[in-house]
């Protein structure tokens, strides 16, 4: 057995997408994930298919499948969703849980930075 780990990277410009990430294991195990957060779940080893998705409207919003092979060794992965509507997103594999955190540290200063900017506009705009 080991640790699958998810993080849930949230791009800040799909601020109509409220809801969290939908993730099934083997057409099973069913969970969500806030955005910018880690879920870590136990798996035994063999392969297992990973979906996920963001709901949205009647629908939902940035498929991805993967298929995992678990082997007594924790895996870190992190969702990223995609820039358009219409394309699908990315379950990326990360080498180590050390890369793991830099990924999340990075996500958030881009949060952060984005937020800044977006008050900075909206605060130019109102005065030109």
């Amino acid at each position: 057995m080991a640790k699958l780990h998810i993080f849930y990277n949230y791009n800040e410009d799909k601020v109509i997408l409220k809801d969290n990430l939908k993730v099934k294991i083997d057409d099973a195990t069913e969970f969500e994930i806030e955005k910018y957060e880690e879920k870590e779940i136990e798996l035994e080893n063999g392969k297992h298919n990973i979906k996920m998705y963001v709901p949205y409207m009647n629908g939902s919003f940035g498929f991805a499948s993967e298929d995992i092979e678990i082997n007594n060794e924790d895996l870190f992965y992190y969702y990223k969703s995609p820039l358009l509507y219409s394309q699908k997103g990315k379950f990326i594999k990360v080498n180590n849980s050390e890369d793991f955190l830099n990924q999340k540290k990075k996500n958030k200063l881009m949060s952060t930075i984005f937020l800044i900017t977006a008050i900075i506009i909206i605060l130019w705009s109102m005065f030109y």
